[in-house]
This record gives structure tokens, C-alpha cells and sequence, in this order.
């Protein structure tokens, strides 16, 4: 299983270089939802005896892009150790919970993926504070990337050779990366914060 992934993240890394950068005069009817992000931050959570760590960051989507748009979200964290993490997979209820009171303050509208509509109506009225929340990812990793897919509906296909011979197409989309450093000793976790590194969008 843990080759399976790393040979999966390799395989998207590859078809990620082999892309064009996206558009900077997209066609007609090709939209990109305007986004505003905080710094991730990590909480933990007792359950029984076990006390699990979490990592979130909530971004604001504004759609300006003159309609409603369709919107199916798919968040991942990937280390620079090749571990590839899909965001809110196995968080449990409580943790969403003590995310949206630490936030309530000044998210008070907090939506979790699966609390979203299928669409983002247009105009600052109906924009939305969206949260993605991780498990604690690999200790060794000492930079991240998160990527959020479905903020835009840009796509292209790319074709990568494979060692048997035979080509395999990728179809690409304008994906938000933001990268980060995590510094510090990993044994003293709760101490480590994340550090900006950039912003950019990519075809992934």
C-alpha cells in the first residue's frame, strides 16, 4: 500500500511537470473562484486514552465569475517525504466541533466539505468560509504542500510515456497550491508552526 501511494504521488508529480502553467487569458465560459486563505493551524483532541493531532485551514471563496458555478472540492496535503494525505478523511464530528468554536468568533458560518452545496452562487453575499482538516501527517516531513482541486473548472490533458510502451493520458486541473516549511524538532510537535512559502496555481 505504501509503495502503491508513493508510486501514484510520482505518477502526479509527473503528469504535473509535463503540464502547461494555467491560463492567463482563460477561454470563454473557463471561470476561477477568488480565494482567501488563513494560516494552518493544528489542534488536538482527547478521545478515551488516545489524544490525536490535527492540522486545518479555512479559506473564503468568493464566486465573481458572473454565474453560478458547479463545485466539487477535493482537497490533499502532500509531504516532501511522498506521503499524500485527502483531506477530512477519518475526522470524526467532535473535531469539527472544537474547530468551529475556536472560530466562531470570526467564521461564525464555518462549513465543513461535506456540510457544502453542489454550487457557489455568485457575488460577495454568497460567499463561503470552507474547512479542511487533516490527521497529523508524517514526522520526518519537513515541507508540505496542500492542493485544492475544484475552485476552477480549467483543465488539460497531458500525455506521459510509460516504461511498457504505452502512452497514458492525464487530464489536469487548475489546482490552488499553497507550500509551507515546517521547522523545529518533531518531537516537540505542538511547538512547530508552519512557515508561507508561496502560493500558485498549478495544473495537477
Amino acid at each position: 500500500m505504501k509503495r502503491a501511494l508513493i508510486l501514484f504521488a510520482a505518477a502526479v508529480t509527473a503528469a504535473a511537470a509535463a503540464a502547461p502553467e494555467p491560463s492567463r487569458a482563460p477561454a470563454p465560459g473557463i471561470w476561477t473562484l477568488d480565494v482567501e486563505f488563513n494560516m494552518p493551524r493544528q489542534i488536538t483532541l482527547k478521545t478515551g486514552e488516545q489524544t490525536q493531532r490535527y492540522w486545518y485551514i479555512i479559506l473564503t471563496l468568493t464566486n465573481n465569475t458572473g454565474e453560478d458555478v458547479d463545485f466539487y472540492p477535493d482537497f490533499e496535503l502532500m509531504t516532501d517525504t511522498w506521503k499524500l494525505y485527502s483531506s477530512d478523511t477519518g475526522i470524526t464530528k467532535p473535531v469539527y466541533e472544537k474547530i468551529k468554536l475556536i472560530n466562531q468568533g470570526r467564521y461564525p458560518f464555518l462549513q465543513t466539505l461535506d456540510e457544502t452545496k453542489d454550487k457557489i452562487l455568485q457575488g460577495d453575499d454568497n460567499k463561503i468560509d470552507l474547512l479542511a482538516v487533516w490527521k497529523d501527517f508524517d514526522k520526518k516531513a519537513k515541507n508540505i504542500k496542500l492542493f485544492f482541486a475544484g475552485l476552477s473548472n480549467e483543465t488539460e490533458v497531458v500525455t506521459i510515456p510509460q516504461k511498457d510502451g504505452e502512452d497514458r493520458k492525464f487530464i489536469l486541473q487548475k489546482t490552488l497550491c499553497l507550500e509551507y516549511l515546517l521547522p523545529g524538532d518533531p518531537r516537540k510537535r505542538a511547538a512547530q508552526k508552519l512557515e508561507f512559502v508561496d502560493k500558485s496555481w498549478v495544473m495537477r
